[in-house]
């Protein structure tokens, strides 16, 4: 498993947890502030674990994001439809229920059975609040992935030994396999290899 697909995947596992958790404790923006910062966290990860170079850790950083944000879309909408049929929260939709029918005594008598308003509340709880809050996870995650992935300063870019102009004749120098003389320029002088034993005299 590459670098960044296993922080994707550690970090989406964690926001599924996130989602989990602001769901059964009653703190406001507890998810989005979590969200927030696993996306960081799995961008960078994924640049520094794959010592990315300046022009490819953004790349990696998004790609380790969109990993984290479809695990928290899919894991996120399971996670909030489970917990919306849990007993206690069936209570809790049901107390909502009632207190709504005494505040408008018309929909109380006409024959609408609370406790079947309160599963129906509950499903459709969990689907729209399900997707539509892992749809914003997964947007949020894919950003603050390549965000992340700026916090990496960037490994060097490979030059090789002897520097970028690493076999290239100095300036001036001897090309080997290269004729005697201008012949591109017949007008030219000549220059002769002193050993050659036909060189003219």
């Amino acid at each position: 498993m590459s670098p960044v697909v296993r922080a994707g995947l550690v970090f989406g596992l964690a926001a599924v947890g996130a989602v989990a958790g602001s769901v059964l404790l009653p703190i406001p923006c507890i998810s989005f502030i979590s969200v927030i910062a696993l996306g960081l966290g799995a961008g960078y990860t994924a640049a520094k674990n794959t010592n990315a170079t300046r022009d490819q850790r953004i790349g990696r950083g998004a790609t380790a994001g969109a990993i984290a944000g479809g695990i928290a879309l899919v894991g996120g909408t399971i996670a909030v439809i489970a917990i919306s049929q849990l007993p206690f929260m069936q209570a809790q939709i049901q107390a909502g229920v009632n207190q709504a029918l005494q505040q408008n005594p018309e929909l109380a008598g006409s024959g609408i059975d609370p406790a079947a308003i309160a599963t129906l509340a509950a499903s459709g709880f969990g689907i729209v609040g399900g997707i539509c809050g892992g749809l914003i996870n997964f947007i949020t995650l894919l950003i603050t992935g390549l965000l992340g992935a700026l916090f990496w300063k960037g490994a060097p870019a490979y030059v090789p030994a002897g520097g970028a102009n690493y076999g290239a004749p100095p300036a001036g120098g001897y090309m080997p396999n290269q004729p005697y003389g201008n012949q591109a320029n017949e007008g030219g002088p000549r220059v002769y290899d002193p050993n050659e034993p036909n060189r003219p005299q």
